[in-house]
């Protein structure tokens, strides 16, 4: 029954509102709907709430909002699928690490028996290269205690089409999260391997490796590690496009080792990282120089331009 007189919309025109601006990606209209009186775990005319429906829009905002209203993440829709099962089978990754982040149950199954890793991996097999669902299969396996290698997943992320997109970028955020001592022994022997690829890919997961936005890591160690390790590959690394992503990492480690200090262009960097980066901007090849001087003026400097 529709609430009448007390100047609102009827409750079930809420609720129909509220899996709409779910499914649009509009968490203000989901927080105003929510406000207004649109119940959270009401369902639209397909049987689905409102989270469920934002979960495989991939929609974090909206997904994150219903989650902090008491959304149930582990609600059974059409098929016995949960939200979680529903963002690994849609390979909606950012919405998948947030509620494994809320402690959605990843141990259920479907009616078929199928657990979320499950929908994901068969997902993942359609493609011959790798796709969303490949990082959705990285994001859940260490939820079902299963530990890729550093060169599994590099793998993965290599067989991308585009290694410049998201995808790749979501599998170095995995790996820079690792840093455990027998994540760093792997990282530091992909970054001597023989393949360029790899040690580029590598030297990318190093430029972030310790920091994680989604779950709130900030490990200043684990970052001196990683710049530490990228000081010591420079000088025998020998493929110019491998030693540009060298270079910009131990740049941008040398520039957030002084971000709570200093913001002054003169006294940023150290007088042992300056000299470095300088012998960097006189190397023969411009791809070097040009991430080298970039990092001597200050990563700031670039954005402005």
């Amino acid at each position: 029954m529709g609430r009448q007189g007390s100047g609102r919309e009827p409750s079930e025109e809420l609720d129909a509102q509220l899996s709409a601006a779910a499914r649009g990606d509009d968490p203000a209209a989901v927080r105003a709907l929510l406000n207004a009186g649109a119940a959270v775990d009401s369902t639209d005319a397909d049987g689905f709430t409102a989270l469920e429906v934002a979960v495989v829009a991939d929609s974090y905002e909206a997904t994150r909002l219903l989650l902090a209203r008491g959304a149930d993440a582990d609600r059974r829709s059409r098929g016995g699928l949960t939200p979680l099962m529903l963002a690994a089978d849609a390979g909606a990754c950012t919405t998948l690490e947030l509620l494994l982040c809320h402690r959605a149950r990843h141990g259920l199954t479907d009616d078929l028996g199928r657990t979320a890793l499950d929908l994901a991996r068969a997902r993942d097999r359609q493609s011959a290269v790798s796709t969303w669902h490949t990082v959705a299969v990285g994001i859940l396996e260490p939820a079902f205690g299963i530990r890729a290698t550093f060169a599994e997943l590099a793998a993965r992320a290599l067989a991308f089409a585009d290694p410049d997109g998201s995808g790749p970028f979501l599998v170095r955020q995995l790996l820079g999260r690792r840093v455990d001592l027998l994540s760093r022994n792997e990282a530091a022997a992909a970054l001597a391997a023989p393949d360029p690829r790899l040690r580029k890919f590598t030297a990318e997961v190093l430029w972030g490796f310790g920091v994680d936005v989604i779950r709130v890591l900030h490990d200043k160690e684990a970052q001196q590690w990683a710049a530490g390790l990228l000081r010591a590959h420079a000088d025998q690394e020998r493929d110019p496009e491998v030693l540009s992503e060298v270079v910009r990492s131990i740049g941008w480690h040398a520039e957030v080792d002084t971000w709570e200090d200093t913001w002054d262009r003169e006294s940023r960097l150290a007088p042992e990282e300056r000299a470095r980066l300088q012998r960097f901007a006189a190397h023969s090849d411009p791809r070097v120089r040009e991430v080298a001087e970039l990092a001597l003026r200050g990563w700031a400097d670039d954005s402005e331009t």
